[in-house]
């Protein structure tokens, strides 16, 4: 009789016994001729739920403890920047407006930010003491042409951090020449 419906009952200890059809084959008979199908109880299904679900949780855990700690890459972030020789100038003259306090038309030394003394003393091209517009847009321009190692009117991060640490190279050689 194949694929003959047959009528099953339940042998599971646990169970409750129940008389129905079933178009499957039977797993096993047993001793009394009874046809069992082998039927998982409750607990016996939520078994593989509970591991999954443990084993999902675990994995979720741990993946999360095995991040490598960012905090000293996001502290030193730089975000890379493309600074354009125009944009440059008009930050120069913003720049110099707020540099020139008493605006007379010329940086006089106690104006000049100790933070950036050196360098902003260092565009004073006539050595009077004081910092002409012409000087500092100028000799500000000038720096940016150098840094811009490509010559691209385009001034990236990375160049101005290797002209820099060229400048500071420089400048330690020299501090050391001098000392001799």
């Amino acid at each position: 009789m194949a694929g003959a419906i047959r009528p099953i009952s339940s042998t599971i200890p646990g169970t409750t016994g129940s008389i129905g059809t079933s178009n499957s084959k039977p797993e096993s008979v047993n001793g009394a001729g009874t046809i069992a199908l082998a039927r998982r109880s409750p607990l016996q299904r939520e078994k593989p739920m509970r591991r999954l679900m443990i084993t999902t949780c675990l994995l979720l855990v741990a993946g999360c403890e095995s991040k490598p700690n960012n905090d000293e890459y996001a502290a030193n972030f730089v975000p890379p920047t493309l600074l354009k020789r125009a944009e440059y100038e008009t930050a120069l003259e913003a720049r110099w407006t707020r540099l020139d306090r008493n605006l007379d038309g010329a940086i006089e030394q106690s104006e000049v930010p100790v933070k950036y003394a050196k360098r902003l003393n260092a565009l004073d091209a006539d050595h009077d003491g004081k910092i002409s517009h012409r000087e500092f847009i100028g000799g500000s321009l000038a720096r940016f042409d150098r840094e811009d190692s490509n010559h691209d009117g385009l001034l990236t991060n990375v160049e101005s951090s290797t002209a820099r640490k060229a400048e500071d190279a420089a400048d330690a050689a020299s501090a050391t020449t001098a000392a001799k």
